[in-house]
């Protein structure tokens, strides 16, 4: 059931932890997780590093004198995590800056449990995702990351399956990330005029034009695409006030949809799937890890990397390059000599 202003899950009926039990819960399933279970040991550094964020959302006097209020956890905004990491996280080294990659951590941490909450519908935003990208700590992966096989199979049956505008359109918009491998910019910024249709006015392609090298390209559409498609565009069709609109993808606030609501459907359904396939969160959880993968799939099933180059509408072969650590030894070695052919 979604909230018809938030585009995101209700509360659910389960009564919202205190800050303590919010922690407990997520420990408890990261601890029965089979693959890479999580010790009491262990738990130690995150308890440290959620204890001070606690600590930080109880009243306090902030950096301008300011006297600031009780926060509860789950109201806890975007503005205040970015305050939190670049206030009160102390240095290991005394004298030292704070490293990015502390600030990383401690933001991984609080990525985690929120997303965890948005799951269980404690919160209705990850306010740790909602930040701007730009004020987000750099990752420390710098190679694409990818969904294993169980939880790429596992988020395929966490789509929305109700009938209602958002969950028919955010099921559409899974789809084409799922199926068609669509960069997010392309998704957000599709239009009805994209849309193709055959001779017998049947929906059968998608028309991009991005302003890279191979971004214009008609993107065909496999069947689960076409129907969920279909559905979202007569659904739409339904409001008056969303005919003149040019987006495809648009909110109940007649606005298009933008980059962070995208990453929070991919990663409400990604901590889905976690569950459901009882594996640990993927690093990644945004749309371009699905890119990635549904990239490194092809590859590995035998599409020529040309085609998967013009399909993904990348520049050339170097595209495909940081996702070599997750390609088959065969098609690695391919994808080198023809970039070792391109160079010279």
């Amino acid at each position: 059931m979604f909230d018809v202003d938030a585009d995101v899950p209700l509360a659910s009926a389960a009564p919202v932890p205190d800050g303590v039990g919010i922690l407990d819960a997520w420990l408890a399933v990261r601890a029965t997780d089979v693959r890479d279970p999580l010790s009491l040991e262990a738990a130690g550094p995150y308890r440290a590093v959620w204890g001070k964020w606690l600590r930080y959302l109880m009243p306090h006097t902030d950096a301008q004198g300011q006297r600031v209020g009780l926060t509860p956890w789950h109201e806890a905004t975007p503005a205040q995590v970015m305050a939190f990491l670049h206030g009160p996280i102390d240095s290991t080294k005394p004298g030292r800056a704070v490293s990015e990659v502390t600030r990383r951590r401690y933001w991984r941490l609080l990525e985690r449990i929120y997303g965890y909450a948005l799951v269980r519908g404690w919160v209705q935003s990850n306010p740790a995702t909602s930040m701007e990208l730009t004020e987000q700590p750099p990752s420390e992966d710098h190679h694409g990351a990818i969904l294993s096989p169980h939880l790429w199979q596992a988020a395929q049956c966490c789509f929305p399956q109700g009938e209602g505008l958002i969950e028919t359109r955010d099921r559409t918009i899974l789809h084409l990330l799922f199926s068609c491998a669509l960069a997010p910019q392309e998704v957000i910024s599709l239009t009805l005029q994209d849309v193709r249709r055959d001779a017998r006015g049947r929906i059968n392609a998608l028309q991009l034009d991005g302003p890279g090298v191979h971004q214009r390209r008609k993107v065909a559409l496999p069947p689960g695409a076409v129907m969920a498609l279909q559905e979202w565009i007569a659904l739409r069709g339904f409001h008056a006030s969303w005919r003149a609109l040019p987006q495809l993808f648009v909110t109940r606030k007649g606005v298009s949809m933008g980059n962070k609501a995208l990453y929070e459907l991919v990663q409400r359904v990604l901590y889905q799937a976690s569950e459901q396939a009882r594996r640990p969160p993927p690093v990644r959880m945004g749309p371009q890890v699905v890119r990635n993968t549904a990239l490194v799939r092809w590859l590995n099933e035998g599409v020529p990397p040309h085609e998967v180059v013009l399909q993904a509408g990348l520049k050339n072969l170097k595209g495909l390059y940081r996702l070599r650590e997750h390609l088959n030894p065969n098609v690695r070695l391919a994808i080198n000599e023809r970039i070792g052919g391109e160079d010279e």
